[in-house]
């Protein structure tokens, strides 16, 4: 039902309008609870037909990979909400005297439920977030997403190999970098 009203407002307004609209009302009412559970592979497929509702081209057969991979990703917070909570909260606890998270404190979490992450991808390679029972496991589904990883939660690991401690860099950096690395996993998938 959203995709059919972004559609017909694409065809009211125009595809450049009608994309903001639907990144900035319709996919962003769609990503509610994110940061702290995750977005469903399915749940991120129903969040792109949104999206790509209001883009350009609209002819029916266009490559959904192509278009978000030349037009960019307008649900690419969504894709990487854990992470990006993950890092605020490094953020804070390591630049505000009264925050009651520490670093120290994240990494503990992260290495506790480190039994509960090694069930959350399958032996076939799909991610499994129904299984995901708090930020570490979906913060590490969101990292194998886009081919990110981490030993120890406070270093991330991105796709190209680069290594970067969650506490040293601000939450806009790291949301920069995130949607870089959103936009390589769709040219990946181009092939």
């Amino acid at each position: 039902a959203r995709a059919r009203r972004i559609t017909a407002l694409r065809e009211a307004i125009g595809a450049k309008k009608a994309a903001r609209v639907a990144a900035t009302g319709a996919i962003k009412s769609m990503d509610y609870g994110a940061a702290v559970h995750g977005i469903s592979d399915a749940d991120m497929e129903r969040i792109h037909k949104v999206g790509l509702a209001g883009m350009s081209p609209s002819a029916k057969g266009r490559s959904k990979t192509a278009v978000l991979a030349i037009a960019g990703d307008p649900a690419w917070q969504a894709m990487v909400a854990p992470i990006l909570q993950w890092v605020r909260m490094a953020w804070k606890a390591e630049n505000e005297q009264r925050s009651t998270v520490r670093v120290d404190d994240m990494e503990e979490a992260w290495n506790e439920a480190r039994a509960e992450r090694e069930k959350l991808v399958s032996p076939t390679g799909r991610r499994r977030w129904q299984l995901v029972r708090g930020p570490a496991g979906a913060t590490h589904l969101a990292l194998e997403r886009i081919g990110w990883w981490s030993e120890d939660e406070v270093t991330l690991t991105d796709d190209e190999g680069v290594s970067r401690r969650i506490d040293k860099f601000s939450p806009a950096l790291w949301a920069a970098l995130l949607k870089e690395a959103v936009q390589r996993h769709h040219e990946k998938q181009l092939g």
